[in-house]
């Protein structure tokens, strides 16, 4: 084991280091921390869904400033999980599920489950370079923020057209309208009020990020289950 302050080598078990005497924090003390972490995540994105619910695009900003960076990163991780497990539940639900090859049992899962994450990266990614591009104020947080609250619209979608079935596809349209509408609001107020890109730059920038997200998934799903 590695001291992370001076890069010492010390016992597996060791809880201070030799070189240094740096603590080192205990495995269980570790996992405690995440367990604790991953619940503060969840609190704050359900709290944030309960906020942005009644202002999705007005409240944007007010819900980043008042989560900071750190705990707006873990939102936003939280959305694009909660997107991928709406997209895996509606492909489960379409009658065409069978015909996917190789979809059994938990490697099926998870297959779908990086097919449903991608597009939370692809978009992240999307928004940092459309956000250097514009000469924004933001970083990896606010942006990672952003793709998620930006594609829970379209999770919704998915888990609504898992509930109501295809036959019922005049409906699922027009939710999944709303969702897209919704989805480029948010894009466009994040890259705006959160960023602080010009209205100029992210008018040309969110039409852009979500061609290049939609082609990065889209070939990603065609690699995964060709």
């Amino acid at each position: 084991m590695f001291c992370s302050k001076c890069s010492a080598t010390n016992n597996d078990d060791s809880k201070i280091c030799t070189s240094c005497s740096f603590q080192f924090e205990s495995k269980g003390f570790q996992a405690d921390k995440t367990k604790e972490q991953v619940k503060v995540a969840m609190d704050d994105a359900w709290a944030t869904f309960k906020a942005l619910g009644l202002d999705p695009v007005g409240g944007l900003l007010n819900a980043y400033v008042g989560l900071g960076k750190v705990r707006s990163l873990g939102v936003g991780l939280a959305f694009g999980i909660a997107f991928a497990l709406c997209f895996v539940i509606s492909v489960y639900q379409t009658p065409y599920f069978r015909f996917l090859p190789n979809m059994s049992g938990l490697g099926g899962f998870i297959k779908l489950f990086i097919v449903g994450i991608v597009p939370f990266i692809a978009l992240t990614t999307a928004c940092i370079v459309g956000e250097k591009v514009g000469h924004g104020k933001g970083g990896v947080p606010s942006n990672g923020f952003i793709s998620g609250v930006a594609l829970l619209p379209l999770g919704v979608v998915f888990l609504f057209a898992s509930i109501v079935g295809v036959a019922n596809i005049e409906v699922i349209g027009t939710i999944a309208i709303v969702g897209i509408c919704m989805t480029i609001l948010t894009l466009f107020a994040g890259l705006t009020r959160i960023g602080e890109v010009t209205e100029k730059i992210a008018s040309i920038s969110v039409p852009l990020m979500l061609i290049a997200s939609a082609w990065i998934s889209k070939v990603i799903l065609v690699s995964i289950f060709s």
